[in-house]
């Protein structure tokens, strides 16, 4: 609810990047970004994986954007911590990174629910407890937002959401799963959503989704890398999220392309972005333009 009304939660995991400085802050390109998703009609992001500079957050506070404010705690291993010397120290360090991120930014109207972590091991046995306690940690430092963490676990595999508020889940179907049979989008995505909701009961919001595209790609079938396969998947995504009342928003991945360090998996960038690194839109950014800013 905003303002006692209904609202989905439209927008984008983003990251603080750009081909002119890399990884960082360029104030006349945060103006540009801010105008970019007004453009396209999001009314929301998630500071993936970390918190963004306070320009960011005070930017927000003035367009009267909603931000999922996270902490820089990514892809956490509970099996590297399993001794409990270990397992203190990184509790320890969380919940002081937490404190830092509430007590900077508590006072953003922007700021509407705190993410702790992203794609934590919350599905370990061993980690049993770890995230609860992070949760009731932040819940102690503001008890006014909603707490979560982003996960990419399954209904039946998940072990600690039952503390958050708000079950925020990441899924990629038909890119990394079933690879280019869009198709089994709803078959694979439909399980999942109604999963956490008959075992949670809370609202749930897709924070992650998206498809890898190289701007200039085009086909007349379904070939993944393409803009069109871009444009297919996320409006089949969307539409599968609207059949649910429960389903309170949906984040696409990325809003721009990212660079991303040397490895076999990646060609020098993260190319799910709507828009390219240097922010010229893809074909994707038109047809979601039309899909939200109709609504």
């Amino acid at each position: 609810m905003l303002n006692s009304r209904e609202i989905f939660l439209k927008g984008f995991g983003r990251h603080e990047d750009l081909n002119v400085i890399g990884k960082g802050l360029n104030l006349p390109f945060l103006v540009k970004d801010y105008e970019l998703m007004k453009w396209v009609g999001a009314n929301s992001f998630r500071t993936s994986h970390y918190p963004y500079s306070e320009e960011a957050l005070q930017m927000a506070d003035r367009r009267g954007f909603m931000v999922i404010d996270e902490a820089a705690a990514n892809t956490l291993s509970m099996h590297a911590v399993k001794n409990s010397k270990d397992r203190d120290k990184l509790s320890l360090n969380h919940k002081r990174h937490v404190e830092e991120l509430i007590q900077r930014d508590y006072n953003h109207p922007s700021v509407v629910i705190w993410s702790l972590g992203n794609e934590c091991e919350t599905y370990v046995e061993s980690g049993k407890g770890y995230f609860r306690e992070i949760v009731a940690h932040a819940k102690g430092l503001d008890a006014s937002r909603p707490v979560t963490f982003v996960i990419d676990s399954s209904p039946e595999t998940e072990l600690e959401a039952d503390s958050f508020d708000v079950i925020c889940f990441n899924d990629y179907p038909s890119w990394y799963v079933n690879c280019s049979h869009y198709e089994k989008i709803g078959e694979m995505l439909r399980p999942k959503i109604e999963g956490f909701w008959k075992k949670y009961g809370k609202p749930i919001i897709i924070s992650e989704f998206g498809a890898d595209t190289i701007p200039g790609l085009h086909s007349e079938y379904n070939l993944m890398w393409s803009e069109e396969f871009q444009v297919e998947m996320l409006k089949r995504v969307l539409a599968v999220a609207g059949e649910y009342p429960y389903v309170a928003g949906a984040h696409i991945w990325n809003f721009a392309d990212f660079k991303v360090g040397q490895h076999t998996t990646r060609v020098t960038l993260n190319w799910k972005g709507l828009f390219t690194r240097e922010r010229h839109p893809k074909l994707a950014a038109h047809e979601i333009r039309k899909l939200w800013r109709s609504k």
